[in-house]
């Protein structure tokens, strides 16, 4: 059974200037505490749930965040809690009772002369239990005042954290080779551990760390993966608190790639130079092109690799003087115990602009790319000029506001903005506003199907509900929505849309196909607001505010997750 260490991290005295409006020592002596000032209240957390000039209560976990969130946040802030004025006509001293009130520490000093002011800092409080101590403020000759405050630190909430290599997880996987890892326990609480699997060990180090060492795959097994747990569980009063980590350790084929994105490899019609992606299979691998011996466009090499092994794969295409090309190669694993792994990967080439019947304008995928490096290059494009342009390839977004031509009121919230993530942004949609992403093209052929990928939010105050359409020709006629529609009632009509816009980033994702051919025009995708609703769920809006709804990107996906309009098979 272990019990549970509490560490006490102090606070660095915080620095202030000492008051003084009259230090005379004339008159009889008197010493009083009043102003008791809250430094350190904020809307995620009160540090000081309740005080008076007699005294405060201390909340137990001091950071922003509850310590269910991240152990990391079991980390006392170097703030002010809370301050006391102290009137007095002479020198003091201010003492905290007790050998053990480390945790509780009077800034800048405890010594003052005439009227002066105290801070309060602590450090948390892991334990289950609360602790109090007093603060007596005497004269510095030795005798005793009545000025005394009662300070008391709650109890914290019974909590058991399990940690993998440093990071919140309930299963380990592992693959055939012997591995090791470590595993760590935060916890105020009593607690025993169990393990229940007989290819792994578990050894305890002390402090509440753990190694995890697990043995090799036996190379004749007959079953492909085996699995095993590792019980936390309080004891006594906590006896309902527990922890629990999978181990499972697999020898199924697996590919892994880098480089890759959504498995597919994307060329110009001029390319000629390799693409370069890396491959790891747990097994011996290889490669299948099955390209026409008449038709050879692109090469692979090599065409197999070793297990364990990282080998990069070039795949180099020829120039394409024709229309656009596609195909497809297959990555495969040899078999263990009748299974195998199989990746496919498509290869694509735009058509030459110049040849017969070829496609302009979308031959290759058009991009935007939202980041803090391009926000130059896109604020007056986007808030000017209202025609933000495509990183690659030549397309524009715009965003119309429909409101002074409802009412013939111009509304100052209704703006046009870039982020400082370069993301493009509007406050003060109205229904009737639109969205519209637009791309030239010319011998645009009926049958193409074009995807459009993109990441969206709203704000809380921000309009909850749109539909998104594609133009399927040239005229207002043929503009059609690119997935099911919905109907709700809003304010007492019915709203016909595509897409609840939440307040998280929404991924939309769709293809959709063209049965008109456009000779000279443009592929359009239009996002309108159908209804007055804010996506919080406050209600209809008297009249536009400064709720956003914005085209996203991520930093985790270098922003390639940036709005994209490309033609696929």
């Amino acid at each position: 059974m272990r019990t549970a260490v509490a560490t006490v991290l102090l606070i660095p005295a915080v620095a202030t200037t000492s008051c003084s409006d009259d230090n005379s020592t004339s008159g009889g002596p008197y010493l009083q505490i009043e102003n008791p000032k809250i430094y350190s209240n904020t809307n995620a957390v009160a540090r000081i749930p309740s005080y008076s000039e007699l005294g405060c209560e201390i909340a137990p976990i001091l950071a922003a965040k509850k310590f269910t969130d991240n152990p990391d946040s079991l980390q006392a802030h170097t703030v002010p809690l809370i301050s006391y004025d102290i009137r007095s006509n002479r020198d003091w001293e201010v003492f905290v009772e007790g050998d053990n009130a480390e945790w509780l520490r009077i800034n800048p000093s405890p010594v003052g002369s005439g009227d002066g002011r105290i801070f309060l800092t602590a450090t948390n409080n892991y334990a289950t239990t609360s602790r109090s101590t007093s603060v007596y403020i005497r004269y510095s000759d030795g005798s005793y005042s009545d000025a005394s405050l009662a300070v008391t630190q709650l109890a914290n909430t019974p909590f058991l954290i399990t940690r993998v290599n440093g990071s919140d997880a309930d299963q380990i996987t592992f693959g055939k080779n012997s591995a090791t890892c470590e595993i760590s326990v935060s916890s105020n609480i009593d607690y025993f551990y169990s393990t229940e699997g007989d290819f792994f060990k578990l050894t305890e180090t002390g402090n509440g760390l753990f190694t995890l060492e697990v043995e090799a795959y036996p190379q004749d097994a007959a079953e492909l993966e085996r699995t095993g747990t590792i019980d936390f569980k309080g004891v006594g009063e906590y006896s309902n608190m527990s922890g629990q980590i999978t181990i499972l350790q697999s020898i199924r084929p697996e590919i892994v790639t880098e480089g890759l994105t959504d498995k597919t490899i994307s060329f110009k019609a001029t390319d000629k130079a390799a693409f370069s992606f890396s491959v790891l299979a747990n097994y011996d691998w290889t490669i299948d092109v099955d390209l026409p011996e008449d038709d050879k466009w692109y090469s692979v090499a090599p065409l197999m690799g070793l297990a364990d092994e990282v080998v990069t794969i070039l795949v180099t295409p020829t120039e394409n003087t024709d229309k656009a090309r596609s195909h497809s190669f297959t990555i495969t694993t040899a078999e263990k115990n009748g299974e195998k792994a199989t990746l496919t990967v498509t290869v694509k080439q735009a058509g030459d602009s110049g040849s017969s019947g070829g496609m302009t304008g979308l031959a290759e995928p058009v991009k935007w790319l939202f980041s803090a490096a391009n926000m130059g290059n896109y604020t007056d494009a986007f808030v000017n000029a209202n025609a933000l342009q495509a990183h690659e390839g030549k397309g524009y977004i715009s965003y119309t506001h429909t409101y002074a031509d409802q009412t013939g009121i111009d509304d100052p919230d209704c703006k046009r903005l870039i982020g400082s993530t370069g993301q493009p942004y509007i406050t003060g949609a109205w229904p009737g506003d639109y969205w519209l992403f637009e791309v030239p093209v010319t011998k645009f052929q009926a049958g193409t199907k074009v995807r459009f990928q993109g990441l969206t939010r709203t704000s809380a105050t921000g309009q909850f509900y749109w539909l998104m359409e594609f133009c399927d020709g040239t005229s207002e006629s043929d503009w059609k929505p690119v997935i099911a529609t919905q109907t709700e009632t809003v304010n007492g009509q019915e709203v016909t849309y595509t897409h609840a816009i939440p307040t998280s980033n929404m991924s939309m994702d769709f293809t959709v196909t063209y049965t008109k051919a456009i000779a000279n025009g443009s592929v359009k995708f239009r996002m309108t607001c159908m209804a007055n609703w804010q996506a919080g769920g406050g209600g209809a809006l008297a009249n536009p505010n400064g709720g956003t709804i914005r085209w996203a990107s991520s930093e985790g996906t270098n922003y390639a997750d940036s709005p994209s309009i490309e033609v696929v098979d």
